[in-house]
This record gives C-alpha cells, sequence and structure tokens, in this order.
C-alpha cells in the first residue's frame, strides 16, 4: 500500500529527474558558477526530447 507521504516522494524524484539543473540551483544557492542562463539550459533538458 503506498502513502500519501510516498506518493509525494515518487513526485519529488521524478521532477529531479526531469529537472536536474533546477534543483541544483535549490541545493546550492550560493554557488555562482553554475548561476546562469546557459548552464540551466544545458541541465535542464530545455530543447531536448526528454
Amino acid at each position: 500500500m503506498i502513502r500519501n507521504r510516498d506518493r509525494q516522494m515518487l513526485r519529488l524524484f521524478e521532477w529531479v529527474k526531469k529537472y536536474p539543473g533546477w534543483w541544483y540551483l535549490i541545493c546550492t544557492p550560493n554557488d555562482e558558477e553554475y548561476q546562469n542562463d546557459e548552464y540551466l539550459d544545458k541541465t535542464s533538458g530545455a530543447g531536448t526530447d526528454v
């Protein structure tokens, strides 16, 4: 039986898998090396058929 909390975690994992660039920015807000649009485009899967 899947509990509501388990469903939330599964949705979070799917989101992180789909948007790793955003997840990285959320987890490391002060890392200026990766705080640019070019990096985000590469890691977010923008423009690709994922």
